[in-house]
């Protein structure tokens, strides 16, 4: 885990944050155990805070939760990201999903044999975009359009634009991991 006096803005800690803060933010801190680091820096500014919050939820309203953590997942993947994949590797078995699964999204094989059914053109479409392969990003979603309709299709383009700035200012400021990788005791080191 990054230290605190490492990153260039100093998080706040949860008592630190605004009372209003602290309520909207209360459900995540208790279920997590800790208040990320992304929302202890963003605390500096409570606007900014509130705003990425408010737009954290509301595109979450937009994807179911699966669909949700394959795109955080492939992000997480294509970016070296490791705190945001750290932390939803854990989320995704919380949510029921197997190391195998997790490890084909990981893979950001879209042909992989683990990966759950309704996952390959989520992940395609989030890995070209953090990629920046813009064309390939754009007819994976068109191909989503087709499959599961453009409401869907919104629900995962907001995730992705989500979790590509979530993982952006995890690298900005340099963030460590809070959590371990769940394959960290089965990977040869």
């Amino acid at each position: 885990m990054t230290h605190s006096h490492d990153l260039p803005i100093t998080p706040l800690g949860f008592d630190e944050l605004t009372s209003e803060s602290r309520e909207l933010l209360r459900g995540r801190y208790e279920r997590l155990g800790y208040l990320g680091d992304v929302f202890g820096v963003l605390g500096n500014n409570d606007g900014a805070l509130r705003s990425f919050v408010a737009f954290a939820d509301s595109s979450a309203k937009a994807a179911d939760s699966n669909i949700r953590e394959v795109v955080a997942l492939a992000v997480a993947a294509a970016t070296g990201a490791e705190p945001e994949l750290f932390q939803h590797e854990h989320r995704a078995l919380r949510l029921g999903f197997t190391r195998e699964a997790i490890a084909a999204v990981e893979s950001l094989d879209p042909n992989h044999p683990d990966l759950p059914a309704d996952a390959a053109v989520v992940q395609a479409a989030s890995t070209a975009a953090a990629r920046g392969e813009w064309k390939q990003a754009r007819e994976s979603l068109a191909q989503l359009v087709s499959e599961a309709g453009a409401d869907h299709a919104v629900g995962v383009l907001l995730q992705i634009g989500y979790y590509l700035m979530a993982t952006s200012m995890g690298h900005i400021l340099g963030l460590g991991a809070p959590v371990s990788s769940i394959f960290t005791d089965f990977r040869d080191e």
